[in-house]
């Protein structure tokens, strides 16, 4: 059996888990039962993660149910002075291949800002061209960085204490196209005499995206004195 209590004495609730029934009680109590087996010969061991929880003093109480009688209680503290994640935050939807700032922020398991981290992140992005401002310092649990996203569509930033890589976060942002500054055409690479090839046009940015907002019209020509036009049609 596993199971995980989150967030007690009045904060929203998470809980899960496998192997029994589970019921969710009121003021943030989870109940879970479990059984003993023969082999176990009296004891046993069940794992319990604290993801989140009031820095009190909290209890975990194992009791029959059938003997109310037999019961025992176990205290314990949870530690909210431990970063949990970073949350990334700035402008969205964010400008094309603009610098826009964004702020990174330690956070413990309740959400809160972390006042007593002061390490070092690094930033990453599913956008292989970002403009990447290097190591970030936070002081106090936060900071800013100033990042440039090249990428149409969402683009993820991740950052990732480059002591610890399973401390991380990541923000999500959207990019929206401009308007177009080139295109991109392309055709086969050989063709016979006389047969009609197709002739694929793609309406681009500087930075090579698509620029899904262009209804414009094409001209064509063609170094081959002898092309016939009429065949050459454009396809939106």
């Amino acid at each position: 059996m596993q199971f995980a209590i989150g967030q007690l004495l009045g904060w929203p609730c998470y809980f899960k888990c496998s192997g029994c029934g589970c019921v969710l009680e009121q003021q943030c109590e989870c109940h879970c039962t479990s059984e003993f087996a023969g082999a176990d010969q009296g004891s046993a061991s069940f794992q319990a993660t604290m993801t989140a929880g009031a820095g009190a003093t909290q209890s975990i109480t194992a009791t029959d149910t059938v003997n109310g009688a037999i019961t025992a209680t176990s205290s314990y503290n949870i530690n909210l002075n431990a970063v949990a994640y970073f949350s990334v935050t700035g402008s969205n939807p964010a400008p094309l291949a603009t610098l826009f700032p964004i702020t990174i922020t330690a956070r413990n398991y309740a959400g809160n800002v972390l006042t007593s981290y002061n390490g070092t992140v690094a930033l990453t992005s599913s956008d292989p061209h970002f403009t990447n401002p290097g190591p970030i310092t936070l002081a106090n649990g936060t900071a800013s960085a100033n990042t440039a996203l090249m990428h149409v569509g969402t683009d993820s930033v991740t950052v990732t204490d480059i002591s610890n890589s399973t401390l991380t976060g990541t923000g999500s942002f959207t990019v929206n196209p401009v308007s177009a500054a080139k295109f991109a055409v392309s055709t086969p690479s050989a063709t016979q005499a006389g047969t009609p090839i197709y002739v694929n046009v793609t309406a681009q940015d500087s930075y090579g995206n698509t620029a899904t907002g262009y209804t414009g019209t094409v001209n064509f020509t063609s170094s081959d004195g002898g092309v016939e036009h009429s065949r050459w049609k454009y396809y939106r």
